[in-house]
């Protein structure tokens, strides 16, 4: 009795539980939720039936797979790979010892190269149709700010075949979790101005652009923003400068504005966000 009692007490109480529930259930990893888009690395038509994605894990999911792989799992130097290995071949014949492996990269102008590459034991054979998905943790020698500039190579090896592909994460993809709050946010990027503010129109349907953003870029939604505007915020690697990303419905287009103390950082978010959604 002295449970339906207390039972009683909490009727009024039920919403916090729920709230809780949903937070914890943040803190559990999740692939689809903790992803970008997927990019076709191989073609099939190209590797005699072989297809290659890749996509780049984020959060909770990233720092995971970060620790199983024995990589720091909150070090902004860390890139995260998951790949899908399809076997696409007309022939319905099998695809036999699939490796992933790291080619010698020094850093060349510009370019960051990877420090420590661990990449999954060999995948002895795929059937025809049949898909496999794995994980490579990447730790490059400095984290960037800047869009494209971490670099890592590899061999894709399978039977008497190879395929050389080249991996560069957009800073989207980099993106480090952020949290604010509505007001927060509002002050911080009031404050930004100048070249530190980055303003675009988009072109795209309001519903489903949401998805789009987060899908391209790392990006933290803020919560509480009214259904005509879109708020995200977000972290950049190198130099923990934060990044404030506003989209405002319009009639015939969307204004979209970027602001960070990171002038540059925010001009190639810019572009990353319209390279996805136009």
């Amino acid at each position: 009795s002295g449970h339906s009692s207390t039972a009683d007490d909490l009727k009024g109480l039920v919403v916090a539980p729920i709230v809780v529930e949903q937070d914890s259930r943040q803190d559990d990893p999740n692939f689809e939720r903790d992803s970008g888009s997927w990019t076709q690395i191989v073609r099939p038509e190209h590797s005699g039936g072989l297809s290659v994605q890749i996509r780049f894990l984020r959060g909770v999911t990233k720092a995971r797979e970060a620790q199983v792989l024995g990589l720091a799992e909150d070090s902004p130097k860390i890139v995260c790979i998951q790949f899908r290995f399809l076997n696409a071949k007309a022939d319905s014949t099998i695809i036999r010892r699939l490796r992933i492996l790291q080619k010698s990269s020094s850093a060349s102008g510009s370019m960051i190269a990877p420090r420590k590459v661990v990449a999954p034991p060999e995948i002895e054979q795929l059937g025809p149709g049949q898909q496999t998905d794995c994980v490579v943790g990447v730790e490059f020698t400095s984290p960037s700010d800047r869009d494209g500039s971490l670099q890592v190579k590899f061999d894709i090896k399978f039977g008497s075949g190879a395929m050389p592909v080249d991996i560069r994460p957009s800073l989207g993809d980099l993106i480090l979790p952020c949290k604010r709050s509505s007001s927060d946010f509002d002050t911080q990027m009031g404050r930004l101005h100048g070249f530190q503010r980055v303003e675009s129109s988009i072109k795209a349907e309001w519903e489903g652009l949401a998805q789009l953003i987060l899908e391209a870029a790392a990006l933290t939604k803020i919560k509480g923003s009214p259904s005509d505007h879109l708020r995200f915020v977000g972290t950049l690697p190198a130099s923990s400068d934060t990044v404030y990303v506003s989209v405002k419905q319009g009639s015939s287009a969307h204004k979209l504005v970027v602001c960070s103390d990171n002038a540059l950082a925010a001009n190639s978010l810019v572009n990353v966000l319209k390279r996805a959604i136009s």
